[in-house]
């Protein structure tokens, strides 16, 4: 799966009106996926620290490492380039004809959370929500479809995260947080996609074999997160 640059403009036109996700609609939505998405074991794993700190961290640093590029070029659009704000909040995405996208599908939007600098309430309230319903009501793809073209853009963050030396350690705190980390072990389980782990323990170089075999499984689990949303 091809990856393009993504540009950092200082100032991008907004796309949607500026808002804010307050606690009563974090809790809300939050409380929604947990239900539909089937995550409150997982959830429980987390908060009774069965979960080790260096599994959160491989997940929050390949979530962090990863440019949303693919996921604004479905439909055949690979020729779109998207430009994110510095500020992480505004997207706008450009066709190859130089002209701004509005097809319903590969619009820019407006992130509540910056993708690199708070991943994993990004992943949580921006792509989740993303993934269960689409752009907006004129979207045309599935949520396998949405999916798969995430990904293209996750495999480029496992592949940043690979070649990291050093990878934070992360302090879960919230909800939001919580649940992105639950998706993704719901989704390692589902898949049997527990290599992920193993890839960054492996000493050897990491073979394209063993990476796609990797997002196969991801790819499997995800689907089956999401498919009863």
């Amino acid at each position: 799966m091809k990856k393009i640059i993504i540009a950092i403009l200082s100032a991008i036109i907004p796309i949607m009106a500026i808002a804010e996700f307050g606690e009563k609609q974090m809790s809300s939505h939050c409380k929604m996926a947990e239900k539909e998405l089937k995550l409150a074991p997982y959830i429980q794993q987390i908060k009774s620290g069965e979960i080790s700190a260096e599994k959160i961290s491989i997940l929050y640093t390949i979530l962090q490492n990863t440019h949303e590029v693919c996921i604004h070029q479905q439909n055949g659009a690979k020729d779109n380039t998207v430009y994110l704000s510095p500020d992480g909040h505004k997207e706008a995405v450009y066709g190859e004809d130089k002209k701004l996208v509005k097809d319903g599908v590969n619009d820019g939007s407006y992130n509540y959370f910056h993708p690199a600098e708070e991943p994993l309430l990004h992943f949580s309230l921006d792509i989740s929500p993303w993934i269960m319903w689409g752009q907006s009501r004129t979207d045309n793809t599935t949520v396998k479809s949405r999916i798969y073209a995430y990904m293209g853009d996750l495999e480029g963050g496992i592949g940043r995260t690979l070649q990291q030396k050093k990878r934070p350690t992360v302090t879960v705190q919230d909800e939001g947080q919580i649940q992105a980390l639950a998706i993704f072990l719901r989704a390692i389980e589902e898949g049997k996609a527990e290599s992920l782990f193993a890839l960054f323990e492996s000493k050897e170089k990491i073979t394209d074999k063993k990476l796609t075999d990797v997002l196969t499984r991801l790819n499997r689990g995800l689907e089956e997160v999401y498919k009863n949303s």
